[in-house]
């Protein structure tokens, strides 16, 4: 569901069903970068996109004026995405570049990063360009506290240069 557009910003939700065993949501992010990824090339250089993903529960809010209404997400998975962007690794894609990053909610840290090392693999490899770098301690993002941040970038071999 795109949730809302900004300038040339996207936001939207992927649906995730509990105990969901092929993790469809992941699988969707894996589909996008990927044909993020060949659209980047196939515009020789036109377009660099920057992708983040947070993972956890949202709520919807119905926001209303005169004439107007919509649904909006809010929670601190949409907070922690927005504020991936931030990151030094983001700056500047070379097409396409990607992070995903967790809050810590009171599970153990092994869990969380097993939990994130199995969906870096379901989206890297699934889109079968990008290798990830899981950073095993938290960085302090602006507004939402710790977060466990991975990085993905095309591996280098799938990197072509532009003529531009």
């Amino acid at each position: 569901m795109i949730d809302k557009t900004i300038g040339d910003e996207v936001m939207f939700v992927l649906p995730e069903v509990e105990e969901d065993p092929h993790d469809t949501a992941i699988l969707n992010l894996g589909q996008l970068m990927g044909g993020l990824h060949d659209l980047a090339f196939n515009l020789k250089g036109g377009y660099r996109f920057r992708i983040s993903l947070s993972y956890g529960k949202v709520c919807f809010f119905c926001v209303e004026g005169s004439g107007y209404s919509e649904w909006t997400a809010a929670s601190e998975p949409v907070h922690v995405a927005k504020r991936l962007q931030d990151l030094p690794d983001l700056a500047n894609p070379d097409p396409v570049v990607g992070a995903f990053g967790v809050q810590p909610t009171g599970e153990p840290v092994h869990e969380l990063l097993t939990m994130m090392r199995q969906r870096l693999s379901i989206f890297a490899g699934f889109a079968s360009r990008f290798d990830n770098r899981l950073e095993d301690t938290p960085r302090s993002l602006k507004g939402v506290g710790d977060v466990f941040c991975a990085v993905l970038v095309p591996r280098p071999e799938r990197v072509q240069k532009s003529d531009t």
